[in-house]
Protein backbone atom coordinates (compact mmCIF):
# COMPACT_ATOMS: atom_id res chain seq x y z
CA UNK A 1 0.00 0.00 0.00
CA UNK A 2 1.63 3.44 -1.11
CA UNK A 3 -0.07 6.58 0.49
CA UNK A 4 0.25 9.88 -1.38
CA UNK A 5 -0.45 12.89 0.80
CA UNK A 6 -2.73 16.14 -0.78
CA UNK A 7 -1.38 19.22 -1.86
CA UNK A 8 0.73 17.19 -4.41
CA UNK A 9 0.09 17.73 -8.33
CA UNK A 10 -1.28 15.31 -10.43
CA UNK A 11 -0.40 15.21 -14.42
CA UNK A 12 -2.24 13.19 -16.51
CA UNK A 13 -0.26 12.78 -19.48
CA UNK A 14 -1.56 12.01 -23.29
CA UNK A 15 1.27 11.13 -24.62
CA UNK A 16 4.22 13.09 -24.44
CA UNK A 17 1.29 16.28 -23.63
CA UNK A 18 0.02 17.29 -20.37
CA UNK A 19 -3.95 17.01 -20.45
CA UNK A 20 -4.35 20.09 -18.82
CA UNK A 21 -2.96 23.85 -19.58
CA UNK A 22 -0.21 25.47 -16.99
CA UNK A 23 -3.37 27.39 -15.57
CA UNK A 24 -5.36 24.36 -15.20
CA UNK A 25 -2.98 22.12 -12.13
CA UNK A 26 -4.76 19.04 -10.48
CA UNK A 27 -4.06 19.31 -6.96
CA UNK A 28 -4.96 16.58 -4.36
CA UNK A 29 -7.12 17.55 -2.09
CA UNK A 30 -7.10 14.27 -0.12
CA UNK A 31 -4.09 11.89 0.14
CA UNK A 32 -4.06 8.80 -2.69
CA UNK A 33 -3.88 5.29 -1.20
CA UNK A 34 -3.25 2.65 -3.75
CA UNK A 35 -3.44 -0.80 -2.84
CA UNK A 36 -1.76 -4.25 -4.95
CA UNK A 37 -3.54 -7.01 -4.89
CA UNK A 38 -3.26 -10.79 -5.72
CA UNK A 39 -5.36 -13.83 -4.89
CA UNK A 40 -4.24 -16.96 -3.85
CA UNK A 41 -5.86 -20.42 -3.33
CA UNK A 42 -5.62 -23.75 -1.81
CA UNK A 43 -3.43 -26.27 -4.11
CA UNK A 44 -5.93 -28.98 -3.87
CA UNK A 45 -9.78 -28.90 -3.44
CA UNK A 46 -11.38 -29.22 -0.32
CA UNK A 47 -13.83 -32.06 -0.49
CA UNK A 48 -16.54 -31.89 1.45
CA UNK A 49 -19.83 -34.19 1.82
CA UNK A 50 -20.07 -38.01 1.02
CA UNK A 51 -16.67 -37.84 -0.37
CA UNK A 52 -15.12 -36.37 2.86
CA UNK A 53 -17.16 -38.72 4.84
CA UNK A 54 -16.15 -41.93 3.11
CA UNK A 55 -12.48 -40.84 3.52
CA UNK A 56 -13.13 -40.27 7.43
CA UNK A 57 -14.75 -43.78 7.60
CA UNK A 58 -11.41 -45.35 5.70
CA UNK A 59 -8.92 -43.39 7.87
CA UNK A 60 -11.23 -44.24 11.29
CA UNK A 61 -10.85 -47.95 10.02
CA UNK A 62 -7.41 -47.53 9.54
CA UNK A 63 -6.83 -46.23 12.99
CA UNK A 64 -8.85 -48.82 14.68
CA UNK A 65 -6.90 -51.60 13.11
CA UNK A 66 -3.32 -50.25 13.21
CA UNK A 67 -3.55 -48.10 16.39
CA UNK A 68 -1.79 -45.23 14.67
CA UNK A 69 -3.10 -41.50 14.16
CA UNK A 70 -3.82 -40.92 10.29
CA UNK A 71 -6.02 -38.10 9.46
CA UNK A 72 -8.25 -37.13 7.11
CA UNK A 73 -6.79 -33.94 6.26
CA UNK A 74 -3.14 -32.38 5.78
CA UNK A 75 -2.09 -29.07 6.11
CA UNK A 76 -0.44 -29.40 2.60
CA UNK A 77 -4.12 -29.26 1.53
CA UNK A 78 -4.02 -25.91 2.39
CA UNK A 79 -0.71 -24.42 0.57
CA UNK A 80 -1.60 -21.30 -1.49
CA UNK A 81 -0.43 -21.23 -4.88
CA UNK A 82 -1.04 -17.73 -6.62
CA UNK A 83 -4.13 -17.59 -8.77
CA UNK A 84 -4.23 -13.71 -10.00
CA UNK A 85 -3.07 -10.26 -9.05
CA UNK A 86 -5.61 -7.24 -10.16
CA UNK A 87 -4.42 -3.43 -12.12
CA UNK A 88 -3.19 -1.02 -9.73
CA UNK A 89 -6.38 0.81 -9.07
CA UNK A 90 -6.60 3.93 -6.65
CA UNK A 91 -8.75 7.32 -6.66
CA UNK A 92 -7.69 10.37 -6.11
CA UNK A 93 -10.19 14.10 -5.34
CA UNK A 94 -8.80 17.49 -6.87
CA UNK A 95 -10.73 20.57 -6.84
CA UNK A 96 -10.91 23.42 -9.28
CA UNK A 97 -11.52 26.96 -8.03
CA UNK A 98 -12.89 30.38 -9.29
CA UNK A 99 -10.11 32.59 -9.93
CA UNK A 100 -10.92 34.91 -12.61
CA UNK A 101 -13.54 33.20 -14.41
CA UNK A 102 -15.68 29.87 -13.71
CA UNK A 103 -15.85 29.16 -17.24
CA UNK A 104 -11.86 29.04 -17.78
CA UNK A 105 -11.05 28.02 -14.27
CA UNK A 106 -14.16 25.52 -12.85
CA UNK A 107 -15.69 24.28 -15.86
CA UNK A 108 -13.31 23.95 -18.56
CA UNK A 109 -10.61 22.14 -16.87
CA UNK A 110 -13.26 19.81 -15.05
CA UNK A 111 -15.10 19.20 -18.72
CA UNK A 112 -11.80 17.29 -19.39
CA UNK A 113 -11.34 14.91 -16.65
CA UNK A 114 -14.97 14.00 -16.80
CA UNK A 115 -14.73 12.93 -20.71
CA UNK A 116 -12.18 11.07 -20.03
CA UNK A 117 -13.67 7.45 -18.85
CA UNK A 118 -16.39 8.24 -21.72
CA UNK A 119 -16.62 7.31 -25.09
CA UNK A 120 -16.68 9.68 -28.36
CA UNK A 121 -19.03 9.38 -31.44
CA UNK A 122 -16.98 9.08 -33.89
CA UNK A 123 -18.24 8.33 -37.83
CA UNK A 124 -21.16 5.72 -37.38
CA UNK A 125 -20.40 3.97 -33.79
CA UNK A 126 -18.45 4.87 -30.99
CA UNK A 127 -14.67 4.98 -29.96
CA UNK A 128 -13.70 3.52 -26.62
CA UNK A 129 -12.32 5.64 -24.28
CA UNK A 130 -9.45 2.39 -23.94
CA UNK A 131 -7.72 0.02 -25.87
CA UNK A 132 -9.81 -2.39 -27.60
CA UNK A 133 -8.86 -5.77 -27.76
CA UNK A 134 -7.42 -5.80 -31.06
CA UNK A 135 -5.29 -2.79 -30.45
CA UNK A 136 -3.66 -4.30 -27.35
CA UNK A 137 -2.34 -7.45 -29.11
CA UNK A 138 -1.02 -5.11 -31.54
CA UNK A 139 1.70 -3.88 -29.17
CA UNK A 140 4.43 -4.94 -29.68
CA UNK A 141 6.36 -4.01 -26.47
CA UNK A 142 3.78 -3.61 -23.44
CA UNK A 143 6.13 -1.94 -21.57
CA UNK A 144 6.90 0.58 -24.03
CA UNK A 145 5.87 4.03 -23.04
CA UNK A 146 3.04 3.77 -25.86
CA UNK A 147 0.42 2.10 -26.93
CA UNK A 148 -1.02 1.64 -30.18
CA UNK A 149 -5.12 3.47 -29.50
CA UNK A 150 -5.59 7.32 -29.26
CA UNK A 151 -6.25 8.21 -25.73
CA UNK A 152 -2.66 6.89 -24.47
CA UNK A 153 -2.66 7.94 -21.04
CA UNK A 154 0.34 7.88 -18.16
CA UNK A 155 -0.25 9.08 -14.18
CA UNK A 156 2.52 10.93 -12.31
CA UNK A 157 2.20 12.58 -9.49
CA UNK A 158 5.34 12.73 -7.41
CA UNK A 159 7.67 9.87 -7.70
CA UNK A 160 5.12 7.71 -8.88
CA UNK A 161 4.47 7.08 -11.96
CA UNK A 162 2.33 4.59 -14.53
CA UNK A 163 2.87 4.84 -17.69
CA UNK A 164 -0.58 3.34 -18.57
CA UNK A 165 -3.81 3.95 -17.17
CA UNK A 166 -7.18 4.20 -17.71
CA UNK A 167 -9.84 6.62 -16.26
CA UNK A 168 -12.61 4.86 -15.47
CA UNK A 169 -14.86 7.01 -13.27
CA UNK A 170 -15.12 10.91 -12.62
CA UNK A 171 -17.43 12.25 -10.76
CA UNK A 172 -18.08 15.65 -10.34
CA UNK A 173 -19.78 18.12 -7.45
CA UNK A 174 -20.52 21.56 -8.56
CA UNK A 175 -20.80 24.38 -6.26
CA UNK A 176 -24.48 25.97 -5.11
CA UNK A 177 -22.33 29.81 -6.23
CA UNK A 178 -22.20 30.73 -9.59
CA UNK A 179 -20.09 33.92 -11.01
CA UNK A 180 -21.90 36.71 -12.81
CA UNK A 181 -22.18 34.66 -16.13
CA UNK A 182 -24.04 31.40 -14.59
CA UNK A 183 -20.61 29.29 -14.49
CA UNK A 184 -20.16 27.40 -11.12
CA UNK A 185 -17.75 29.24 -8.66
CA UNK A 186 -15.75 25.13 -8.26
CA UNK A 187 -16.48 21.60 -8.77
CA UNK A 188 -15.09 18.74 -6.19
CA UNK A 189 -13.58 15.61 -8.63
CA UNK A 190 -13.51 12.32 -7.77
CA UNK A 191 -11.19 10.25 -10.35
CA UNK A 192 -10.84 6.67 -10.16
CA UNK A 193 -7.78 5.37 -12.11
CA UNK A 194 -6.69 1.97 -12.77
CA UNK A 195 -3.17 0.73 -14.23
CA UNK A 196 -4.05 -0.93 -17.85
CA UNK A 197 -2.01 -4.17 -17.62
CA UNK A 198 -1.77 -6.23 -14.55
CA UNK A 199 0.15 -5.04 -11.64
CA UNK A 200 3.76 -6.18 -11.86
CA UNK A 201 6.80 -5.30 -9.92
CA UNK A 202 8.17 -3.73 -12.99
CA UNK A 203 5.81 -0.71 -12.87
CA UNK A 204 6.72 -0.36 -9.18
CA UNK A 205 10.25 -0.40 -10.72
CA UNK A 206 9.27 2.92 -12.54
CA UNK A 207 8.24 4.60 -9.59
CA UNK A 208 10.89 7.27 -8.41
CA UNK A 209 11.88 7.66 -12.76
Amino acid sequence: MINIPKGKEVKIMRGSQNLMEPHEKIILSSPITASFTSTFDSLLPDMSGAAMNFLNLITTGVNAVTGKGIGARFKEQGFQVWQTTQPIKFSFECMFSFKTSGERDVLIPAKKLIKLPLPEEKGWGLTPPGPTILQVFEGKNPDANTLPYANNFSFRCGVFYLPKILISSVEPTWSEEYDSRGYPMHCTLRVDVESIYTATTNQIDKFGI
